[in-house]
This record gives C-alpha cells, sequence and structure tokens, in this order.
C-alpha cells in the first residue's frame, strides 16, 4: 500500500490540501459551538473577526504566492536532486523577503489609511505575522513534490491540521477570547517556518544566486499578472461585503463562501502535480490521456457528492455550526455549483507548455466581470447575487482558457476533458439546484 501511494504523483498533495482544509473548517466548527467547551462563548461578532484576521492574512500576498508555486513547479530542474535543493532554496528567500515587504506595506498602509476600519491591533499584527510566517511554509509540500518524495505529503497532511486545531484550541481555553485563537494561530505558523527552513536548508544554506531569481521571476511574470487579476476576485468579494454589510454579515458570507473541500483540492492537487510531468514529456498524448482519466474519475466522484450536499445543506448548517449561519447555505450552495468549472483543468496544459502569457487576458476578463456583477447584484440581492457573481465570472475564465488552448495549442477540449461525462452529471447538479431554489 505504502508503494502504491509512493508513485501516486498527486494523491500526495491532494492529501495534504484535504487535510489542511479539515483543519480549518474543524476550527470553524469549534469556533461556532464554542458554548460547549468554552466559559465565555465566542459571539458571532467575535468569529467575524476572526474570520477577518484569515481574509487579511491572505489579502497580503495572494496576487503572488500561488503564482510562483506554479512558476517553481514549472521552472525547477528536477532531473539533478542537488541542483533542485538549491533552486528550492532560493524560492525560500524569495518567498520570505517578498512576505517581509508586503507585510511591512500592508502595515503603512492601515495605518495611514485605515484599510480596515477600527480592526483591533491584535487582528492586524496577527494578520501580518501569520502571513509572514505562512507564506514561505507553503514551499514545504511542494518541494516534496519536485524530490519526488511522496510519503512525507501523506505525513503532513496529518500533523499540519492536527497542530492548527490545537494550537486554535490552547489559545481560545486560555485567553477565553477571539484574541487567543488569533495568536494560536500565528505560534503554529511560526512552528510551519521553522519546520520548512529545516527542511529546505538540511544540506546546507547555499549563497542567493541572483542570475538565477532573475530568470524565475522573468519565467513567472506572466503568472504573476494573471494571479493578481485572476486571484484577486475573493478577495474583491470579501472587501464589497464588507464595504455593504456589518460583520455579523462578512461572518456568514464567509462561512458560506466554501467550496466543497474535496471539490477545490482535489482539483488544485491534481492540476499542480501534473505541471512538472508535462513539462519533462516527450509525449504530451501520454500525459493528456493520464490527466482525462483523473478528471473523468473526479467528477463522478465529486459532482454527485455535491449534489447531496446540496440537498442537506440548510440542515448542514443550522446543526454543523449554528442556527445563526443557516443563512450561510444558500452562499454555500452557489459555491458546490463551482464543482463544474472546477475540474475542466486547461490551465494544466498552459502552464506545462510553458504558455504563461495566455493566462493574462483571460484573468483580465475574468476580473471585470467579477467586480461589475459583484457590486451590480450584491446590491440586487445580497450575498446570494455575490455568490452567483463568482459562479458565472469562474465559468468565464475556464471557457477562455478552453478556447485559448485549442487555437494556439491545437488541443482540442476532448484531449484533456470527458465531455460526455461532464455533460451529464452537470444537467444532474443544476436540475437540482433550480428544483431547491425555483
Amino acid at each position: 500500500m505504502l508503494k502504491k501511494l509512493a508513485e501516486n504523483k498527486s494523491l500526495g498533495l491532494q492529501f495534504f490540501l484535504m487535510g489542511r482544509f479539515a483543519g480549518m473548517l474543524l476550527v470553524s466548527v469549534m469556533l461556532a459551538k464554542s458554548y460547549l467547551w468554552m466559559e465565555t462563548p465566542l459571539t458571532t461578532f467575535d468569529i467575524g473577526q476572526y474570520e477577518l484576521f484569515l481574509f487579511i492574512a491572505g489579502f497580503i500576498n495572494f496576487f503572488w504566492v500561488n503564482a510562483l508555486v506554479r512558476g517553481m513547479l514549472g521552472h525547477i530542474d528536477t532531473t539533478n536532486t542537488q541542483e533542485a535543493n538549491r533552486q528550492v532554496a532560493q524560492v525560500f528567500y524569495i518567498f520570505g523577503f517578498l512576505a517581509l515587504v508586503f507585510g511591512s506595506l500592508f502595515l503603512v498602509g492601515q495605518y495611514l489609511f485605515g484599510f480596515f476600519g477600527s480592526s483591533g491591533f491584535v487582528l492586524i499584527a496577527g494578520a501580518s505575522l501569520y502571513s509572514l510566517f505562512w507564506t514561505p511554509s507553503m514551499l514545504l509540500e511542494y518541494s516534496f513534490i519536485l524530490r519526488n518524495q511522496h510519503i512525507p505529503m501523506y505525513l503532513s497532511g496529518f500533523v499540519t491540521p492536527l497542530f492548527f486545531v490545537l494550537f486554535c484550541v490552547a489559545g481560545a481555553v486560555i485567553t477565553q477570547s477571539v484574541n487567543g485563537v488569533i495568536l494560536g494561530t500565528v505560534v503554529f505558523a511560526a512552528l510551519r517556518f521553522f519546520t520548512t527552513a529545516h527542511f529546505v536548508f538540511q544540506l546546507g544554506m547555499p549563497r542567493i544566486d541572483i542570475q538565477w531569481i532573475k530568470r524565475f521571476l522573468l519565467f513567472s511574470v506572466p503568472l504573476l499578472l494573471s494571479a493578481v487579476i485572476a486571484e484577486s476576485g475573493v478577495y474583491v468579494d470579501g472587501i464589497i461585503v464588507n464595504a455593504l454589510f456589518d460583520e455579523q454579515t462578512f461572518a456568514i458570507f464567509r462561512y458560506g463562501a466554501r467550496e466543497l473541500p474535496l471539490n477545490s483540492i482535489l482539483a488544485l492537487g491534481l492540476s499542480n502535480a501534473m505541471i512538472p510531468m508535462f513539462i519533462a514529456s516527450n509525449n504530451p498524448e501520454i500525459e493528456l490521456a493520464e490527466l482525462k482519466s483523473k478528471t473523468r474519475r473526479l467528477i463522478m466522484i465529486l459532482v454527485p457528492l455535491s449534489i447531496i450536499f446540496l440537498i442537506f445543506s440548510d440542515w448542514l448548517f443550522i446543526h454543523v455550526f449554528n442556527e445563526a449561519f443557516g443563512q450561510s447555505a444558500i452562499v454555500f450552495d452557489v459555491y458546490l455549483l463551482l464543482v463544474l468549472p472546477r475540474l475542466l483543468l486547461p490551465q494544466t496544459i498552459i502552464v506545462g507548455f510553458r504558455k504563461n502569457g495566455l493566462l493574462v487576458w483571460v484573468s483580465i476578463m475574468e476580473i471585470i466581470s467579477n467586480v461589475v456583477l459583484s457590486v451590480w447584484w450584491g446590491i440586487q440581492w445580497g450575498i446570494f447575487g455575490i455568490a452567483l457573481a463568482t459562479l458565472f465570472s469562474f465559468m468565464v475564465e475556464k471557457a477562455a482558457m478552453i478556447y485559448l488552448t485549442n487555437k494556439h495549442l491545437h488541443i482540442p477540449p476532448g484531449k484533456y476533458i470527458p465531455i460526455k461525462t461532464f455533460l451529464v452529471l452537470t444537467i444532474a447538479i443544476v436540475f437540482v439546484f433550480i428544483l431547491k431554489y425555483v
């Protein structure tokens, strides 16, 4: 069994991402039910403060982190283990430097302009520190991928969420306040940072290679531009919700604005794990067939599972969290439909063929549609309208990528998308959604 797990090039990352999301979900549930285990239970306002803390921490570096991770997967030389280790260390230097720079810029901007209003010192400082520690630590699991070390990925999938939950709970119990949860999260991120540094530099600390860093950043520029535009969508939504509504509504939206963890995690894990395979391939037809086969498997598992959650979402939000979050279910239901574009993976092929520039114009289309529709539909229909805008803009993005993959790489969608399976299950989940709400 261990041998089979070690040979699977995508399952390890998928398992880690599932574990990390499970830990965050468990903390969300425990905070919502704090009246069961805390002497001074947290209010919906307190939970909104913690969600705002996580939102700000992600906001500080969102526009470059995932782009440079994908750039690393597509640029680092995996044929030479020693050279790969040296290059991973260079990326760690980059991540640490950029996290420090943008964290400092955020603090200066917050002090001068007060972007997030009267948010407390602990929340703002905690978000900056968490972002500083967590961002470089994201390289740990991807360094395992580049070294073909898959078993440590499964171990991290257990240990990371376990320690996250323990530190959050310990902070809450000790302080009996949301500030303790924030501090516990920061300490957890610091532990992850030093663990990552240990693995990255276990063979020594190479000197900073400015020339290699320049080449790497030039390779990643199109991905950075794409990420700045496209990945800002979730933060645009959060800013719009924060501007139009109060912090209780912000918490309700954030609790609902979650894709089913398996959907986003398995799709992201498969996509990122396949990129180095396309880079190193001499016969892309093999990788395309494997991508299509694994996509079909995910569609047949995840769409029916999403349908089940769609049917029972109202009951789940009331009983898993509490009645205050019952309104989150309608947002969650819209996000469940993201499983459809999420499981289309033309971006894997585009990055794998090193045609990163194609992603920029697609991202511009997505963010324009998302901003315009989020404001318009948010005013018209509240947080439900903002969720619909996210779904629509994401569908526009994937449709454009499929078109560009066909036009510029001459790879038709049927090569990597199981079209018949996709269409049948799309009709099924859309029918259930319409039946529930119309």
